[in-house]
């Protein structure tokens, strides 16, 4: 992390926008995870899609069991002012849900 992006990290707020977030959790037949249901390594992965001239972001996650997708994540973050904004507040948003629902 360069120097000067430090204040800017450290200075973003969490989204509270109110709007519905998307979710799945594809693991089980049921929906409902459980711990009978993890098999591997967990990994997950986020991005983020800025523009200058958009008024939003568009933030995503997948959390893979192994090479099974667990749960996937995906919601319009309004006005971060850089691409790196962007790209933290989908990392935030991805560990915020996850811990929400057990994982440490």
């Amino acid at each position: 992390i360069a120097d000067e992006d430090v204040p800017r990290i450290l200075s973003l707020r969490i989204s509270k926008t109110g709007r519905k977030d998307g979710y799945s959790w594809n693991h089980t037949n049921s929906g409902c995870y459980t711990v009978k249901s993890t098999s591997g390594r967990w990994r997950c992965q986020f991005d983020a899609s800025w523009t200058e001239q958009d008024t939003g972001a568009g933030l995503g996650f997948i959390l893979f069991d192994g090479d099974i997708v667990a749960m996937r994540g995906q919601r319009k973050h309004i006005n971060p002012s850089t691409p790196l904004h962007a790209e933290a507040e989908s990392l935030i948003w991805a560990m915020e849900e996850l811990r929400g629902r057990g994982f440490q």
